[in-house]
C-alpha cells in the first residue's frame, strides 16, 4: 500500500516534497500523527492514519 512506503521514508520532518516532473508534485503533510498526501490534483487527496500503517 502507497500509505506504508511513505510511512517507511518519513522520519520527523512536518513535510516531504514530491517531484516527479516539472508539472507534477505531491505533498506530504504530517497533521496530527496523520499524513496527508496529495497528489498533483487535490481530488486524489487520501488520509493515511499513522497508526493503522505504521
Amino acid at each position: 500500500m502507497i500509505c506504508k512506503r511513505i510511512l517507511s521514508k518519513i522520519s520527523d520532518k512536518n513535510q516531504v516534497i514530491i517531484t516527479k516532473s516539472e508539472k507534477w508534485q505531491s505533498t506530504i503533510d504530517i497533521i496530527n500523527n496523520s499524513i496527508l498526501f496529495i497528489g498533483h490534483d487535490t481530488s486524489t487527496a487520501h488520509l493515511c492514519d499513522m497508526l493503522d500503517h505504521s
